[in-house]
């Protein structure tokens, strides 16, 4: 509690038993600030945890995408490779991606996600914290 007295400049005495003691409307004051840093606290975990979750599913779709065109790109490659009256992987019907596609597409998921984090670095708390305070004092 004194901590916090002397955080917000709030004179402190001793009482009769040699106790360091506030005055009642210092001692509320003091208490509305704990619980109003408090909520600040708990509303920046709550923001960065939306951040860091809205940055992954970003990250993840960014690989799907791309792992998406990859297989499709092989697809492609397939069909205008396959001479004219030949059907490939049973009867003309593409059964699905063979290990080769899936290693493509794979590898063009992994690099559109290295992408995405080279344009778009995930911040750590601290710097989240600066900017997050930054647009608070703006409202």
């Amino acid at each position: 509690m004194l901590e916090w007295a002397n955080r917000l400049g709030v004179k402190h005495r001793r009482d009769n038993s040699g106790r360091e003691c506030v005055t009642e409307r210092d001692g509320r004051r003091i208490i509305e600030e704990v619980r109003r840093v408090g909520r600040e606290a708990a509303e920046l975990q709550s923001a960065f945890q939306l951040y860091i979750e809205s940055w992954e599913e970003q990250r993840r779709q960014a690989g799907e995408n791309a792992y998406q065109r990859g297989l499709v790109e092989q697809y492609q490659r397939q069909v205008n490779t396959t001479p004219k009256g030949f059907a490939f992987y049973g009867g003309g019907d593409w059964l699905g991606p063979g290990p080769q596609a899936r290693g493509f597409a794979n590898a063009k998921a992994a690099e559109a996600r290295v992408e995405f984090e080279r344009k778009n670095p995930r911040r750590d708390f601290d710097s989240f914290e600066r900017s997050w305070k930054k647009g608070r004092k703006r409202r």
